[in-house]
C-alpha cells in the first residue's frame, strides 16, 4: 500500500496523457483462444482499445525487461500476448509501477510489433511440433532467467547442462 500510494500522482499523470489515444477496454481478462492445432492460455492486465487496435499494457511492480530482451525473443510475455489477443493490436507495453523508474518500458508499435508477434508464433509451433515428435523439452542457457521461474520443478536444464558436458546424450 505504501508503495502503490507513492506511485499514484505518477499513474494518475500517466493515464489522463494516455486517455489522448486509448480507452480501457478491460483488465485482468482470462483468455483461451486456439491457434491451430495449440490451445493458448493467459491473463492480459490490461486492453486498451485505440483508433489502429488493441493496446496491451503489462503492469509490472518489479524488474521490467528491456526492449532488446524482446526483441531478441529472450522475454516473450509481451508478443504472446498478441496471439491470445481477438483483435489486431496497434501497442505493447509495459508499465513499470516502481515510484523510482514508473513509466512505460519495452514499447512496441506497428511493423516492429507484427513482425515479433509472428516470429513468436512461428516459435511456439516449432517448439510444440518439436516436443510431440519425442524432442526433449528446450531449457534456458543461463541461471538469470531461472530465478524468476515457477517451473523449476519441472525444467529439464541439469540434463541439457549434463548433455552438453557429456560426448553421449543422456537416457532421457
Amino acid at each position: 500500500l505504501l508503495r502503490w500510494r507513492q506511485v499514484i500522482p505518477k499513474y494518475i499523470d500517466w493515464q489522463i496523457e494516455r486517455e489522448r489515444s486509448w480507452r480501457v477496454a478491460g483488465t485482468e481478462i482470462a483468455v483461451e483462444t486456439r491457434r491451430g492445432e495449440l490451445t493458448l492460455r493467459g491473463r492480459i492486465d490490461r486492453l486498451d482499445r485505440g483508433g489502429e487496435g488493441g493496446g496491451i499494457v503489462d503492469y509490472k511492480t518489479g524488474i521490467t525487461p528491456h526492449l532488446d530482451e524482446v526483441l531478441s525473443g529472450e522475454e516473450v510475455q509481451l508478443p504472446f500476448y498478441v496471439l491470445l489477443a481477438d483483435q489486431p493490436v496497434q501497442r505493447l507495453e509495459y508499465l513499470s509501477l516502481d515510484s523510482n523508474r514508473f513509466g512505460s518500458r519495452a514499447v512496441m508499435e506497428g511493423e516492429t510489433l507484427r513482425a515479433l508477434a509472428v516470429q513468436n508464433g512461428e516459435r511456439l509451433r516449432a517448439v510444440m511440433t518439436q516436443l510431440a515428435n519425442g524432442a526433449p523439452a528446450p531449457a534456458w542457457g543461463d541461471d538469470r532467467p531461472c530465478r524468476y521461474c515457477a517451473m523449476a520443478g519441472l525444467c529439464r536444464r541439469a540434463v541439457w547442462l549434463e548433455a552438453a558436458a557429456s560426448p553421449t546424450p543422456p537416457n532421457i
